[in-house]
């Protein structure tokens, strides 16, 4: 392989050491003494191969000054800690044009830490389990607008399964728009402005939501170092006033940690309800709207590739040359044909390491 190729391939954040150098180093040696889901091997392999050259990805060069680089495809897993930048971006772009001009508010609801061992036993208990408290917290929230508004509310519930410290903490963090549309659409029923924990303004609502909505257990940049089979990594103690703090860990225990919060394939970790309910949630808000007196949205064109996220996140063209400012020509560059097939292999039984191919 060239060297731009090798040099290109190194992760681009500014962490020593990321969650794929751990599974790297340590995963097989995990693998051999932990069963893994389908599911968790999946991720594990979605992780160590995020924009490496066993996923493919494009050659770039300029013409005019012989500048040449590469770079890979992200694997988009919801589990890496890489790929979430675009996808946080795009989800909040959608949001946008749902955002009514009333006050929002946040609250966080909390399984009893005595049902995590339940939960963790198998998957077929994380999805009824986790069901059931998506299915709880709506309930509750409908019957409080029912009865205290007399109308319908609208909201959005997001899971988390983590703490700071990547221990099990099953909770929904709920964003919920204040006041309800009568159940005969006349009327729209205002609420207070002191309603559960509220979001200071509408300007800063859309980052508000980015922060919870396609977070995942840890980010790279909280991973300071692993040095002697020991992972050192940041976490703000809630306990401690929020105080920034460093926590050590054997490598075994935080691969554990992490992949305990891998979800079963297809679980929905963020839902909508009441007036955002897909099934109604044009008309209904459009009909809020209009007795809000309120202008609809201007509709605004969503960026479709990576190189147009780019350039409306950081004002940075990617496909313009960055030493003489040349547009770039780019190749196609195939995986290796022995990776191609890994991420469909049937589950391993047994010990077997997640990423063992014989």
């Amino acid at each position: 392989m060239p060297d731009a190729v090798q040099a290109c391939a190194a992760p681009a954040e500014t962490s020593s050491c990321e969650l794929a150098d751990l599974f790297r180093r340590y995963g097989e040696a995990y693998g051999q003494t932990h069963f893994l889901t389908s599911t968790q091997r999946k991720v594990v392999l979605a992780i160590t191969r995020c924009r490496t050259p066993a996923l493919g990805g494009h050659r770039e060069w300029c013409a005019a000054c012989g500048f040449e680089r590469y770079t890979y495809h992200s694997c988009r897993n919801r589990h890496c800690p890489k790929c979430q930048g675009t996808t946080t971006a795009a989800w909040v772009a959608a949001r946008r044009q749902e955002l009514l001009p009333v006050p929002y508010f946040h609250n966080v609801f909390t399984l009893p830490h005595e049902l995590n061992g339940l939960i963790l036993y198998s998957q077929r208990n994380q999805r009824a389990l986790l069901k059931l408290l998506f299915d709880a917290v709506a309930q509750t929230l409908l019957e409080f607008g029912r009865q205290e508004l007399g109308g319908k509310i609208g909201f959005t519930l997001v899971l988390h399964t983590w703490d700071q410290q990547l221990r099990a903490h099953f909770h929904v963090h709920g964003l919920i728009a204040s006041g309800a549309l009568a159940e005969d659409g006349s009327r729209w029923i205002a609420g207070g402005r002191k309603f559960l924990f509220p979001v200071c303004g509408l300007s800063k609502l859309l980052d508000y939501l980015g922060r919870y909505t396609h977070r995942v257990a840890i980010s790279n940049h909280r991973i300071l170092s692993c040095e002697g089979g020991q992972v050192h990594y940041h976490y703000r103690d809630r306990r401690d006033g929020d105080r920034l703090k460093t926590d050590v860990l054997p490598a075994e225990e935080f691969l554990r940690r992490f992949l305990q919060h891998v979800l079963p394939d297809h679980f929905l970790r963020i839902r909508h309800y009441g007036l955002l309910a897909n099934c109604i949630k044009r008309q209904q808000l459009a009909r809020c709207r209009q007795l809000l007196g309120a202008r609809p949205p201007a509709a605004d064109e969503q960026p479709r590739t990576a190189a147009d996220w780019m350039r409306v996140l950081l004002g940075i063209d990617i496909m313009r040359c960055p030493c003489c400012g040349t547009t770039l020509h780019r190749q196609q560059v195939q995986p290796p044909v022995e990776s191609s097939a890994d991420a469909c292999l049937p589950p391993r039984r047994g010990n077997l390491p997640p990423w063992d191919t014989s």
